[in-house]
């Protein structure tokens, strides 16, 4: 920890796993100077739980980058409850100086914005293959061919206001298409083992994983967001 000694912000980046996460923000807040920021980029946990492991828990903010975080521009940026809102601000101007997008969560929520949406998008993915609905490799087709192709430049909110000439419309038009089809989705909190096997036989019939290696497809999938981010900024 002799590397954090004359560090001003620190991004501690270890797995998700709470006790080693408040193991390392404990050794870091030992050694760190007293104006230093250290930051988590975890996935799904909350600052108020890891930063019960620091004697200074107001410099202890959540900052999380998305994968890639060399490709990705966004950061999500939430305090505990025991945060500065000065240690929010420093870590939110800190992130724009360094080209990210910088997003200002209001509350801590378990998975914050991103990770939710992809939790809620994921379950459904899954269980389209589980109940045979189609293939693992047509439900990543539909995807990426059918609300993919928008959701890099428009979210949800954005499309259901478009959708319904006005967001007031789009509540009064869809409300019972989308009722329709909330009621018939699963709303399980773990992966059924009947559902697991069929995405991993779907996932290993893919033509695409069953002629290229783990970094070949890693590598097309960050030239393909090269490609998307300097569509995106010539706009």
């Amino acid at each position: 920890f002799n590397a954090v000694s004359d560090a001003s912000y620190i991004q501690e980046s270890v797995y998700d796993d709470l006790k080693l996460k408040q193991q390392v923000f404990r050794k870091i807040d030992a050694a760190a100077p007293d104006h230093a920021i250290i930051a988590s980029s975890s996935s799904g946990l909350l600052m108020t739980d890891i930063q019960k492991s620091a004697v200074r828990p107001g410099r202890c903010v959540m900052a999380h980058p998305i994968l890639p975080v060399y490709l990705i521009p966004v950061v999500e940026i939430v305090g505990g409850d025991h945060t500065a809102s000065s240690t929010v601000k420093t870590t939110y101007e800190f992130m724009k100086k360094l080209g990210k997008m910088p997003i200002l969560l209001k509350k801590e929520v378990p998975g914050y914005i991103v990770n939710r949406l992809q939790a809620a998008l994921l379950r459904e993915a899954i269980d389209l293959v589980d109940k045979d609905v189609a293939s693992a490799e047509d439900v990543d087709k539909a995807f990426c061919n059918g609300c993919g192709l928008r959701d890099a430049f428009m979210g949800p909110l954005l499309r259901a206001h478009i959708a319904g000439k006005t967001i007031e419309n789009f509540f009064e038009q869809y409300d019972e298409s989308y009722h329709n089809r909330w009621k018939t989705m699963e709303t399980w909190t773990s992966v059924p083992p009947s559902a697991a096997s069929a995405v991993i036989k779907g996932i290993n019939e893919m033509q695409l994983v069953g002629s290229k290696s783990m970094d070949e497809i890693k590598n097309r999938r960050d030239n393909m967001i090269v490609k998307q981010l300097k569509l995106i900024n010539k706009d």
